[in-house]
């Protein structure tokens, strides 16, 4: 009995070992954050970078470097243009690599905004319609330009990690704005980022839930807002609301739909968002959105 007892307490622990392996890690980054100013600019940067071991971490660090080189490198251009070429030194350095992209984008950001300072100066002093008091009052002001670069993680379960990418721009006009790429969603068996957790071919079936869900971003607000009257709040080409075009991403209690600034309203409207039951959007989900959702029962 005593020999039959141990044999089953080494055959429990080995089917425990063998699970233990087989189980996703969590996905280990470390912060890094560097800020600066100059005379008409300022610029932040916060980013998580992984640090754990193995291909999987490996994979999502390489996509997470791609964005920040992506969003950077162009940062301030309306028409899609690098503006500096990539970091090409060591991709393990990441310390370096943090300090070339913020470096190069602090420099960027300090010489647009001189410039623009500069040529608006040059512009009022021309202009002689406009009284030497009324100029030094308007040169009195200088438009500081700013940018907050962020790029987190966020959440995490046992079938992905996510990080946020959303960051803050003023260019010295009527207000700022914010950009980014949103939630990236990364699955954890291979690092790869998951495009689509929900069917964007069920967009019409899933209206129901968008309106709940801007109705309740506006009663937040302290809008009492009623299906029929949603379009009145709403800026929108026709009656369907689209998905947004960052891509939901996971949390604890959902998904998280995000719409940027102008998307699907004014700017008066900040940027709607509301979170999604997994049961409510179990129906609409992709096959890894559904595989997410489990992870997330368990």
């Amino acid at each position: 009995m005593m020999r039959f007892q141990i044999h089953a307490i080494i055959a429990s622990l080995a089917v425990l070992l063998v699970s233990c392996a087989q189980a996703p890690k969590d996905i280990q980054t470390k912060s890094f954050f560097q800020k600066d100013s100059t005379e008409y600019s300022r610029m932040s940067m916060k980013i998580d970078l992984p640090v754990s071991s193995g291909s999987v971490a490996s994979n999502i660090k390489a996509k997470l470097m791609e964005v920040t080189d992506d969003i950077l490198s162009r940062v301030t251009s309306y028409e899609n243009e690098r503006f500096y070429p990539p970091y090409d030194g060591d991709k393990a350095d990441t310390d370096a690599f943090v300090d070339y992209y913020f470096k190069q984008t602090s420099s960027l950001i300090e010489h647009l905004s001189r410039s623009e300072v500069e040529e608006r100066n040059a512009y009022i002093m021309e202009d002689d319609d406009m009284s030497e008091a009324q100029k030094k009052q308007i040169l009195a002001y200088i438009p500081m330009w700013g940018y907050d670069f962020s790029l987190e993680k966020i959440y995490e379960n046992p079938a992905c990690v996510v990080f946020k990418s959303m960051d803050y721009i003023y260019m010295g006009g009527a207000h700022g704005g914010v950009v980014g790429k949103g939630g990236l969603t990364f699955d954890k068996k291979d690092g790869s980022l998951v495009e689509h957790l929900v069917d964007r071919a069920k967009a019409a079936d899933i209206q129901p839930l968008l309106v709940k869900g801007i109705i309740d971003y506006f009663s937040d607000a302290g809008f009492k807002v009623s299906a029929d009257q949603i379009h009145e709040y709403l800026s929108l080409d026709g009656d369907a609301i689209p998905l947004p075009a960052w891509e939901p991403y996971p949390s604890e209690k959902g998904l998280e739909f995000i719409y940027q600034q102008y998307e699907i309203a004014s700017y008066a409207a900040g940027m709607p968002s509301f979170t999604v039951s997994y049961d409510d959007i179990a129906p609409f989900l992709t096959p890894q959105g559904q595989a997410i959702k489990e992870a997330v029962a368990k």
